[in-house]
């Protein structure tokens, strides 16, 4: 396994010292996450090991990558023994995510073996969310197809998944929608979560579109997208262009700033839709919507509790910055540099990353530390280096957002 650096990617800013404490002191305290029995990527030591990788672009001592393959052969190892565990699949989908990452950036090469065998098991794990009907980025398909891109032949990766979509769609009045079964409670609502929702199946099928341009997905996009566009909200009146969830008994309206939930999820889904299908109408509402996402600015106001990826500033300091390396309209700059220095400041006048928590509701026990990618100081950690780096992130695909 050869490591190899990829320097030329960065032109980092070394002036703003702000930003180099924080991730100076991320250093530090990331050495300090043990295993805690979770082996992914959103929450376990591979997530550490990836800003290990990155952080040595800016590491003087020359060790951080050292360190970024230790963990990940460790947690390559720890996987091993658990192969015979409930859970095995599931570590396994996103253990091979991120081995996939690694190699086609360059950071590692390698080979696998027994990629059959490999191979067998994560497509065992989607048939069984076929059967379910479970399409969900982090439990379901989605987050499935993430992987079985890099090891199924394209013609029946695009057609597998095609199919599985309009296995269990509904279509009405020429728009086209999908409805969730909510893993913990069963019930049934339309969810319009970037993280567990609609738009993440409009996203997947325009990179089943760029993969396979036909005429049929083509056609499930616009009917999907206009499904979207026909749930949009009087954002005057509610606050939001879109609902969090709508099922048979509610309507949960007002959504929360936020990678997880809300406009920008919608928005980016359209937006991205939009090119795919060359429409300008619905590129002009996907920047309405966008460009009004930019310019909520107040974090209480916006359910911003957080400093993490998944429902806090970090999240929204990555989406701007995608936002404006996919449009290069200067609104998106703005909106990723205010939340970027929100979440710098926050750090430095807590005490230091050492004291940085993640938000949980009082009756679930409160805020917690967690170091994590999608929810704590991993995720923190990532996106401040793609800042200082100035560098277009790619890890970001596990979020759809590429």
């Amino acid at each position: 396994m050869i490591y190899t650096l990829l320097n030329y990617f960065f032109a980092i800013n070394m002036n703003d010292e702000k930003l180099l404490e924080v991730l100076s002191q991320l250093f530090k305290e990331l050495r300090n996450f043990k295993y805690n029995g979770d082996e992914t990527l959103f929450s376990g030591r591979l997530g550490v090991s990836l800003f290990y990788f990155f952080y040595s672009n800016i590491d003087k001592k020359n060790i951080s990558e050292e360190i970024a393959l230790k963990i990940f052969l460790e947690e390559q190892e720890r996987l091993k023994r658990y192969q015979n565990s409930n859970n095995f699949a599931y570590q396994l989908q996103w253990f091979l995510w991120y081995s996939f990452y690694l190699n086609k950036n360059g950071f590692i090469h390698f080979g696998i073996e027994n990629i059959d065998d490999i191979k067998l098991i994560i497509e065992g794990k989607f048939k069984n969310h076929f059967v379910d009907k479970n399409y969900d980025l982090f439990y379901g398909a989605i987050g499935t197809g993430l992987v079985l891109q890099y090891i199924c032949e394209r013609e029946n990766f695009v057609n597998t998944f095609y199919n599985f979509f309009q296995s269990f769609k509904e279509t009405h009045n020429d728009m086209t929608t999908w409805k969730r079964k909510t893993l913990t409670s069963g019930i049934e609502d339309y969810n319009y979560g970037l993280a567990h929702g609609i738009p993440s199946i409009i996203l997947f099928l325009n990179k089943l579109y760029l993969l396979s341009p036909s005429k049929y997905i083509e056609q499930c996009i616009l009917e999907s997208s206009k499904h979207l566009v026909s749930v949009k909200q009087n954002v005057d009146e509610i606050g939001s262009f879109f609902p969090t969830t709508i099922s048979k008994d509610y309507i949960n309206q007002r959504s929360r700033l936020a990678w997880c939930y809300g406009d920008l999820g919608c928005g980016y889904s359209l937006l991205v839709s939009a090119q795919s299908l060359n429409n300008k109408e619905l590129y002009s509402l996907a920047m309405e919507i966008l460009k009004h996402s930019a310019s909520r600015k107040d974090p209480k106001q916006n359910m911003v509790y957080d400093l993490g990826i998944c429902h806090g500033s970090s999240g929204l300091v990555l989406f701007f910055d995608r936002l404006y390396r996919i449009t290069n309209d200067e609104v998106f700059k703005e909106a990723s540099n205010y939340w970027l220095d929100l979440t710098v400041n926050s750090i430095l006048l807590s005490g230091g990353i050492a004291n940085v928590k993640t938000w949980r509701a009082d009756e679930f026990g409160g805020s917690y530390k967690d170091f994590g990618f999608l929810n704590g100081l991993t995720g923190i950690g990532l996106v401040l280096l793609s800042a200082v780096a100035n560098i277009d992130t790619s890890w970001d695909e596990c979020l759809l957002l590429r």
